[in-house]
């Protein structure tokens, strides 16, 4: 085991290395144990531990997997990194992570020349640069903006820090090469050559640092391809979870998923005297804790604003501008009236979640989304009702809102459906009643509105319209008023298909010199039928648009006629419709509006016979409704 200094006891004849500690120690590790082929299994002690995978309370069954052969260990590269200075060696040391030339000291712009198995690729201005594994892809270099590479691959990634130009990009090479990056002369620059950010040498100007591959490769056991994609995912938060701080983000598998509704996550800022906090809660019971004035009541008020509660701008933190609040809500299948209220309004779910956000601002302003769409207060409140109740603050207790009641009674006693078809009668009942007080206006008003439909009908009947006659009407007035750039088209086409050195003629004279070198060469017949082919296509081609060229004629009469037609569907496409369509379409509702109208007194009765029917139907329906829950109610009474 290592601590921060190399032990002088040999260990050829280790079977393996453990370290206990954070990335920091594996690296360190890395650089002795490679040589040797031994190898590492790293327990993860430290804050981050994206190299060492391996937490300390699951370190015994990787450990027993190894030594009972049913785990491998997972090979890194590394970079084998030596300094020349005036052709001699200087320093040489392998790498794990990266390597790093920089200036010396404050962060200062230096001068870097960059080859590439002798290719180069100019001079770098810039703080520094990183060479790195696809190990180290992970650190220094992808947060100054590099790629990240997959660890089993075998590849360099290149990534200037803070370059001058903007051209200056990270570029992926392959290990099979050699970089050189040279320092160049500049008398006020000192540089230096970081190793995995443990080891340091000082650079002088000329110096050449050689990076390449190493012959060697580090073993690390429990570190494979599953534990890297988790680790994207978890601690650099590709999952979109908040982050907490202090606790060890992990990726949901299959068995974390939810078994039903719930409350995933809990993201606060300036709300009441929190500045910032997120939450991450985990399926089955979830206990906030914690003595009086420890926050547990402003975390459950954040949580009713998030709902959809009422606020004002005093729950904003002071000294901030706005209160912010978001969660994700996990929903399964059970929750079908939360997923028909979310298809009403066109929201999707994204993998079975909904991200639920909202703000309020020093002015007064409430905003809230659910997903990307906004909503009112309003609904977020109704959406949220169907899958929280906050028991203890009674604005969002679903039991002490009486329209919730029957909801629970109907789905007690398993009535659910029927209540469905209530409903639907109800409503059909009330399109009905609303036809019939539109029917039951003045005589006066009655008229009045048959003299306009009547109008609108005579109107749009004289002018005989057709459904694509606007069309058909523009493409030929647009071939009337252009008639001589047309023509003029055509006669230019017409010649150089079919003129004296057009086209046609060409290829006819063409395919007559390829049959004479056919009859010479075989071989070429093939090509004579293609450009026969050619011929005959072109020369149809040439004729149909003659033909189509002598049929342009120029009729002003013609031209006027189609103008003021036009002019006409313009008018009534202005008071009933935007298209010809729409126009037809209005007078056809017309007429409907007409009939009934005219047949007024048969087509009351009838309604009102309607109306009765319905209202028969419901009383029964209702009445049998009733007496369903009536049982069933005395059981929840009881209980």
């Amino acid at each position: 085991m290592y601590d921060g200094f190399t032990v002088q006891d040999p260990f050829d004849s280790y079977d393996f290395a453990i370290t206990l500690g954070g990335d920091g120690t594996v690296l360190f590790a890395a650089r002795h144990c490679a040589r040797k082929n031994i190898p590492v299994f790293p327990v993860n002690l430290g804050e981050f531990g994206f190299i060492a995978g391996i937490e300390p309370d699951k370190w015994k069954e990787p450990l027993e997997e190894y030594l009972e052969g049913r785990m491998h260990s997972s090979e890194r590269m590394l970079l084998a990194v030596h300094v020349e200075r005036g052709g001699e060696t200087v320093f040489a040391s392998d790498s794990l992570n990266d390597a790093v030339v920089s200036a010396s000291g404050i962060a200062k712009l230096v001068s870097l020349e960059i080859l590439f198995n002798n290719i180069s690729f100019g001079i770098y201005k810039a703080d520094g640069v990183i060479v790195a594994t696809p190990t180290g892809s992970t650190a220094y270099s992808a947060a100054s903006g590099g790629p990240i590479l997959a660890p089993d691959l075998s590849a360099f990634v290149l990534t200037p820090i803070c370059a001058f130009s903007l051209s200056n990009r990270p570029i992926v090479l392959p290990s099979n090469g050699t970089m050189k990056v040279t320092m160049l002369e500049d008398r006020h620059k000192e540089y230096i050559l970081t190793i995995d950010g443990q080891e340091v040498f000082p650079l002088e100007q000329g110096d050449t640092v050689f990076v390449q591959e190493a012959s060697s490769r580090v073993r690390l056991i429990g570190c494979g391809p599953n534990v890297f994609y988790e680790a994207l995912r978890s601690k650099l938060n590709w999952n979109g979870a908040p982050v907490i701080p202090g606790k060890k983000q992990t990726l949901k598998t299959e068995r974390d998923i939810p078994e039903a509704p719930m409350l995933e996550d809990l993201s606060v800022k300036d709300f009441a005297l929190i500045d910032s906090v997120s939450l991450e809660f985990e399926k089955g019971l979830n206990v906030l804790s914690g003595e009086t004035g420890a926050g547990k009541s402003i975390l459950i008020g954040s949580l009713t604003f998030l709902l959809g509660g009422k606020a004002g701008t005093d729950a904003i933190r002071t000294g901030a501008e706005e209160a912010r609040v978001s969660g994700t809500v996990y929903l399964d299948k059970s929750s079908e009236h939360a997923l028909n209220w979310l298809s009403e309004y066109g929201i999707e779910p994204e993998n079975s979640r909904v991200l639920l956000r909202r703000t309020l601002r020093s002015t007064g302003k409430n905003s809230a989304w659910i997903q990307d769409t906004p909503v009112t207060r309003a609904e977020l409140a109704e959406f949220t009702s169907f899958l929280v109740d906050i028991h203890g603050q009674h604005d969002h207790q679903s039991l002490f809102r009486l329209d919730e009641h029957r909801r629970y009674l109907d789905s007690f006693a398993g009535i659910e459906n029927e209540v469905a078809g209530f409903t639907l009668q109800y409503t059909e009942l009330s399109a009905k009643r609303k036809i019939r007080d539109e029917m039951n206006t003045s005589e006066k008003e009655r008229e009045r509105k048959k003299e306009i439909l009547e109008f609108a009908v005579e109107e749009i009947g004289a002018a005989a319209l057709t459904a694509n006659e606007e069309e058909e009407l523009s493409s030929e007035e647009q071939r009337l008023s252009q008639y001589e750039k047309l023509y003029s088209c055509m006669d230019q086409i017409t010649e150089s298909l079919s003129g004296p050195a057009g086209s046609v003629p060409l290829l006819k004279k063409t395919r007559n010199i390829l049959e004479t070198a056919a009859g010479i060469d075989n071989s070429l017949s093939p090509y004579l039928g293609r450009i026969e082919n050619a011929f005959y296509e072109l020369d149809d081609v040439a004729e149909s648009l003659r033909v189509y060229q002598e049929s342009l004629t120029y009729d002003p009469a013609r031209l006027e006629q189609i103008e003021s037609r036009l002019a006409l569907i313009f008018k009534l496409k202005k008071k009933y419709g935007s298209s010809v369509s729409e126009i037809l379409a209005y007078a056809e509702d017309a007429e409907f509006q007409l009939r009934q109208l005219n047949d007024w007194n048969s087509n009351h009765e009838q309604i009102n016979a309607e109306i009765a029917q319905l209202e028969k139907n419901l009383y029964r329906a209702g009445a049998e409704l009733s007496e369903k829950r009536k049982k069933p109610a005395e059981s929840l009474k009881k209980s």
